[in-house]
């Protein structure tokens, strides 16, 4: 069998291996060891990605570091195209979902209605390549699906990272009809399983822990979510489209509590003009979204936190001229646990104020420091009011930090 070096990509070619990156290799004839020769692979030291050599169609992924196949059905690929509209057959409008009545709105009475949905995977697929870079191999598929032109579909799996990347390309056609575009992954996820996703930065396990009342069919999250057992799970980070559903098509009247069925789907939901007070009903064009998934042991909303920064926020890299090397850091926290959400000043004062959260389960003790030695620091707000004085020792603020929990600091730097 061929032999995975840590950080490399790694293929099977005519049964031969290829540990090497930046080859000039026929993908057509790029094969899975002991597997028939209509199968290819992709591997990692992260996942090994079976797929259909004519038509790229997803056949399995799989954890290599876990020994887990992240599917639960093979049938269903991986990041697949759905339509989904009201039957026309029964009723193709709005109306068939929501009966919009002002009178009932005003006393928070529900118009949703039960209604029959229809759901549409693409029609054919159109072209399909692997593609080889530095470190990193590109699954492309372009398809023939309803309501889109041109979609293609990128998945690229890296041999630096366990970030698997996915970029959705497509052109909006013309139609003020009501329809949901959504991206589906089948996971293999034992009954019960939980589900934990950020909203304004703060990490919240589906049904548990929401507010009385809120939506539990759909949610907007800020970075990710992440759908688990207690120690394997999957998280979709979405920097592009925040919509996301856990367990399947949710999208009707109001659940109190979603169900926990074996082999949930996760859903990205980046386009949809079901509401018309808040989406266009026309939405044409060219569109493009990116995602990153990443499967993951035990939850730890740290972890992902941190994940999600480096995704949201990826590094840039710049020509240099200097021979020496130089680090600076405009604000550090001794805690991994916590993440810098924001920095900014405000004009009636020159007083510099830093949003922070502990994402941890645990209250923390930290200490927050700049590239310039702080005079004063306090507690503050969303709006800049001066609160409790913290504690400043050798320009180094020291405080401590409640769990997942916002945190404003207010502080003074020398003149």
């Amino acid at each position: 069998k061929p032999v995975i070096k840590s950080g490399e990509l790694s293929y099977t070619v005519d049964g031969k291996d290829e540990s090497r990156i930046s080859l000039n290799i026929d993908f057509s004839n790029v094969l899975l060891e002991g597997q028939p020769e209509t199968t290819g692979c992709i591997r990692s030291k992260w996942y090994e990605l079976i797929f259909d050599s004519e038509s790229g169609h997803i056949l399995s992924l799989k954890d290599r570091i876990r020994d887990r196949e992240i599917l639960s059905d093979e049938t269903a690929g991986f990041f697949e195209f759905i339509r989904e509209r009201p039957d026309s057959l029964i009723d193709g409008s709005r109306n068939s979902f929501f009966k919009r009545n002002l009178e009932k709105e005003k006393h928070d009475v529900s118009n949703w209605q039960k209604w029959q949905a229809v759901y549409e995977r693409a029609h054919r697929v159109v072209f399909f390549s692997v593609e080889e870079y530095p470190h990193e191999i590109v699954h492309s598929t372009v398809y023939e699906a309803p309501g889109v032109r041109s979609l293609s579909r990128r998945i690229t799996i890296r041999g630096n990272s366990a970030l698997i990347g996915v970029e959705v390309n497509f052109i909006k056609e013309v139609d003020d009809k009501p329809e949901g575009l959504y991206f589906h992954i089948p996971l293999s996820l034992r009954k019960g399983w939980k589900a934990h996703f950020d909203t304004a930065a703060v990490p919240t396990e589906l049904d548990a822990e929401q507010l009385p009342g809120s939506c539990r069919g759909w949610q907007c999250v800020d970075n990710y979510l992440s759908m688990h057992e207690e120690d394997f799970g999957a998280a979709l980070f979405c920097p592009d489209a925040p919509m996301v559903m856990a367990g399947g098509f949710h999208f009707g009247p109001p659940l109190t509590q979603i169900p926990r069925e074996v082999d949930p789907g996760m859903l990205a939901w980046p386009l949809n003009n079901y509401w018309d007070t808040n989406f266009g009903r026309i939405q044409p064009g060219f569109k493009r979204f990116k995602y990153e998934f990443l499967t993951h042991g035990r939850y730890n909303s740290a972890e992902l936190a941190r994940t999600a920064d480096k995704v949201r926020n990826p590094v840039v890299s710049t020509p240099s001229s200097s021979e020496s090397s130089a680090f600076k850091q405009l604000i550090h926290c001794d805690s991994e646990a916590v993440s810098i959400l924001g920095v900014r000043s405000f004009q009636d004062d020159e007083s510099i104020h830093i949003t922070v959260i502990n994402n941890s389960r645990n209250e923390l003790n930290v200490s927050l420091n700049t590239m310039y030695e702080i005079s004063k620091a306090w507690l503050s707000s969303a709006s800049g009011y001066f609160g409790d004085s913290l504690n400043v020792s050798e320009g180094i603020v020291y405080m401590k930090l409640a769990s997942r929990r916002i945190t404003f600091i207010g502080i003074l730097l020398p003149e």
